[in-house]
């Protein structure tokens, strides 16, 4: 996937000279081998892609604001605009290995997620230096804080899966992502209507399939029933499962047996077991910190059971105040040992707390 500094125009927030937008086009952007590939590949223990990389030599260039005419703040904004597209190409990159090998599979648990933000980290720190060192060129002496790069994609903001597509493809589709991002808008609505004109209809389906909203949330609500692609397709027709049980029709039970007619009524008794709060709960808080979700309905009863004890503790009436306080802090020891005695985690470790707050 080319992606040249070259190929792509440049926007600036305020007009730049064209001494300015020669020296930042001269920069070159992530070619090939600098990008940190779509697919997953293996990172170095410094968090660092198995790729090359490099910082554009720029040691021939003089500290040179005076003759083009801009003060530091309007260096560091054509600056932020050049690097951005460089940004959201690396970040769409990470992104795609949060997602798993098919788009009804559950996305990757929450230790994972941290590591990709760990390579992210890595990632931004190395273009923040690269950008810095070109503004330290330009700018010599001149007075001023260092750029950062803030993360555009995150863990509640994911980024879109393109790794299905053409390198074609995928190159249109980054370029409006980019876009959008450097016009600093969020209209997911106006992004998806740009995509379909770049599309065919068989890659748009897939994209669909893979990044429309009500995927992704059932993806998410999913997680500890490991669905068949048939059975992802049919409960994405359950309005009352999709919207948490906020059915528009307001009449649950016909979808309901349709969809036990098509993934058989064992399956939709475990997606309603699933549905309860307290084994939702369970399931989540082992996804979100990479414990086994098999285990969710262990964590649901002693977290039930746990509660309960403490809840009669605090209401028994011949217990003065503070021998309450002493018992419940000690029943929250006791059921945290358990907790972590269960799911093999450090004693007094933060998941241990995490899971009986």
């Amino acid at each position: 996937m080319k992606t040249g500094r070259g190929k792509f125009p440049r926007q600036f927030a305020l007009g730049a000279s064209g001494l300015l937008v020669a020296v930042l086009m001269l920069r070159p952007g992530l070619q090939d081998d600098q990008r940190v590939a779509l697919n997953p590949t293996p990172l170095h223990a410094n968090g660092g892609s198995a790729q090359k990389t490099s910082v554009a030599p720029f040691s021939h260039l003089k500290k040179i604001p005076a003759l083009i005419g801009m003060d530091r703040a309007e260096i560091v904004r054509a600056l932020r605009s050049s690097f951005r597209r460089d940004q959201i190409g690396v970040e769409l990159a990470i992104e795609q290995r949060r997602y798993g090998r098919d788009y009804w599979q559950t996305e990757k648990d929450g230790r994972q997620l941290r590591e990709l933000d760990r390579v992210r980290s890595v990632q931004l720190d190395r273009l923040a230096r690269e950008m810095n060192a070109l503004l330290g060129q330009l700018c010599g002496d001149a007075a001023g804080e260092s750029m950062t790069l803030a993360p555009i994609f995150d863990s509640a903001h994911p980024g879109p899966n393109l790794s299905f597509l053409s390198a074609e493809s995928r190159a249109k589709v980054e370029e409006l992502i980019a876009e959008q991002w450097m016009e600093d808008i969020s209209d997911s609505a106006g992004l998806l209507s740009k995509i379909e004109t770049v599309l065919t209809g068989t890659e748009m389906a897939h994209y669909r399939e893979w990044n429309s909203p009500e995927h992704a949330r059932l993806r998410n609500q999913l997680v500890g029933f490991n669905a068949t692609k048939n059975e992802f397709n049919a409960i994405a027709q359950w309005p009352g499962f999709v919207n948490q049980g906020n059915s528009p029709s307001g009449d649950d039970e016909p979808a309901m047996i349709r969809l036990a007619a098509e993934i058989g009524v064992q399956r939709v008794a475990d997606l309603i077991r699933l549905r309860d709060p307290e084994i939702q709960t369970a399931v989540h808080d082992l996804h979100r910190l990479g414990l086994p979700v098999d285990q969710a309905e262990s964590l649901a009863a002693l977290r039930s059971q746990g509660i309960g004890e403490i809840e009669q503790t605090w209401m028994d009436p011949a217990v003065s105040p503070a021998m309450k306080e002493l018992r419940v802090r000690q029943l929250l020891d006791d059921y945290r040992t358990r907790i972590a005695a269960t799911f093999q985690i450090a004693a007094n470790s933060p998941e241990q707390t995490d899971l009986l707050p």
